[in-house]
């Protein structure tokens, strides 16, 4: 229980209100991200078509795939630097950041080139129009460029999470997502098409990466990056935690885009916009919830390095309950009222993306009861089993996406998704709970069954009042959906928390706002 070593009055872990203060950092991020893109996804659909869109989906799994070269350096960054600077270490941190900087600036190189000279067939493998043919050759022309800058200055946005700075990162992502809306929407309705939207997402790329830069020279005023100093012999050190962290990078990407690659190749790239529909209020409703739990990942190498195993413990089995219990709440009422709020939101024409949802968000929520162990995981070191489960992730979801994308269409894509994460997924879990000196059972009944008890009120609810009630509108949607989620949680509170539970949140809370009073 958080509560065991979290005391009222003077907790003895001082680091528990710095992760309070960035969950609800990284919530609010996360919020205003979705919320830009919600509001935006209609809007641009209707503007430039779903062809074009679904272009812009199929790059974008594509620069995903290339995102792989930094994928196991980005999170060794992370923990590296978290815990270098928890010892205070300031030359170590120099030669640290100077070789992992080194690594980012030749997998750039090697990123910008491959997509630069894959931009010269690439439109002859997918099922893209001919005459798209010339802007989807440009896109990528551009998407090479935006690779070759990001790939070195990614080294400040994974500074500012090892210095677990999520209060400024997100103000960054927030301000960042308010301007693109903003010029998206001039953009289009001036006449622009999907080339500004590629330049307009470069351009504020490059304000997030200077801005983080600044702050992070302002944090860390002694960082000293110079790649002339780059050490091959520090290589192996990092090599053993970025190898499987890669390949946790692969497993991700590939449940993420692969789909929208093989549906670009075996079906036409409008069908990539329809899926998209459904599979983004699958990915958002995982972000909403999910997006926080990398501030785990610094917070448990703190942890560990410290030797605070019963810490460890409070802080997998607590995370594992909130997540569940916020998540179920939010799979409900997308199973709930999904299917009018893809009407209201797209419009005609999208009624197969409602089944693709429906299929991902049940292969997301059960993946949800694993997910605190695997950010928690890498932070403390536990590699071996967490490369072999990663490892099978692409390999089974692309074998099943393949072979059922032939016998069912799109749905046969989600269900491979799907089908991939309950396998893993429950093999997997068995591991986790040895790790962290837990059993199935007591999991269950700490985490799994708070969030099921605390479902039942809400549902009832709901259906009754869609017995009287028919949701055809935004207004009554959102007053449907607010009342599950207020009941929900209401639930949740009562029934899932314990007393000390309770009073615990309570004075995590009020020790924040009284520290902003006072600042």
């Amino acid at each position: 229980m958080l509560s065991e070593y979290v005391e009222i009055r003077k907790p003895r872990f001082a680091g528990w209100t710095k992760i309070f203060r960035n969950v609800l950092s990284q919530f609010a991020g996360t919020v205003v991200t979705l919320a830009v893109g919600f509001f935006l996804m209609p809007f641009i659909v209707h503007r430039i078509g779903v062809t074009a869109f679904g272009i812009w989906m199929l790059v974008n799994s594509l620069v995903g795939y290339m995102g792989l070269l930094q994928m196991g350096l980005t999170p060794t960054l992370v923990k590296k630097s978290a815990e270098i600077l928890a010892k205070g270490e300031k030359e170590e941190l120099n030669r640290t950041v100077t070789t992992i900087f080194t690594l980012y600036l030749l997998s750039g190189i090697l990123a910008a080139a491959l997509i630069f000279c894959l931009s010269f067939s690439l439109h002859q493998v997918f099922n893209i129009p001919s005459e798209e043919s010339d802007t989807f050759k440009k896109i990528l022309w551009i998407i090479s460029l935006q690779l070759l800058l990001g790939f070195p200055m990614s080294i400040w946005p994974g500074l500012l999470t090892g210095l677990q700075d999520y209060h400024i990162r997100n103000g960054i992502t927030i301000l960042s997502n308010f301007l693109k809306a903003i010029a998206t929407i001039l953009l289009l309705s001036i006449g622009f098409g999907l080339i500004s939207l590629i330049l307009l997402g470069f351009a504020l790329s490059v304000f997030e990466w200077l801005v983080s830069m600044l702050w992070v020279r302002r944090r860390i005023p002694y960082l000293c990056i110079r790649v002339v100093r780059f050490e091959p012999a520090r290589l192996k050190d990092l090599v053993s935690f970025s190898g499987v962290m890669f390949i946790w990078g692969i497993a991700g990407t590939t449940i993420q885009q692969a789909d929208r690659i093989i549906i670009g190749l075996f079906l036409p790239v409008a069908s990539v916009t329809i899926y998209e529909v459904g599979a983004r209020l699958s990915y958002y409703s995982k972000q909403l919830t999910h997006s926080a739990l990398w501030i785990l990942f610094p917070a448990a190498s703190e942890l560990n390095a410290k030797a605070e195993k019963s810490a460890l413990q409070t802080l997998y089995l607590k995370g594992t309950k909130y997540l569940l219990g916020a998540y179920t709440g939010i799979v409900v009422v997308l199973l709930l009222f999904g299917k009018e709020f893809i009407h209201l939101w797209m419009g005609e024409g999208f009624e197969g993306s409602v089944w693709i949802m429906y299929v991902l968000l049940i292969g997301r929520l059960y993946q949800s009861q694993n997910v605190v162990a695997h950010v928690m995981l890498g932070g403390i070191g536990k590699l071996r089993i967490l490369a072999k489960v990663m490892i099978a992730y692409p390999i089974i979801n692309i074998i099943l996406s393949i072979s059922f994308v032939i016998q069912w269409g799109l749905i046969g894509v989600a269900l491979a998704t799907t089908f991939t994460l309950a396998i893993l997924e429950t093999y997997f879990i068995f591991y986790i709970t040895k790790v962290f000196e837990t059993s199935f059972l007591s999991l269950l009944k700490k985490c799994h069954l708070s969030a099921a008890i605390s479902s039942i009120p809400p549902i009832v609810v709901i259906y009754y009042l869609k017995s009287i009630l028919i949701v055809d509108s935004w207004t009554r949607l959102f007053l449907g959906i607010l009342l599950f989620l207020a009941t929900y949680f209401l639930s949740f509170w009562i029934f899932g928390t314990s007393r000390q539970e309770k009073a615990t949140v309570k004075s995590l809370a009020f020790g924040m706002l009284n520290q902003r009073a006072r600042f």
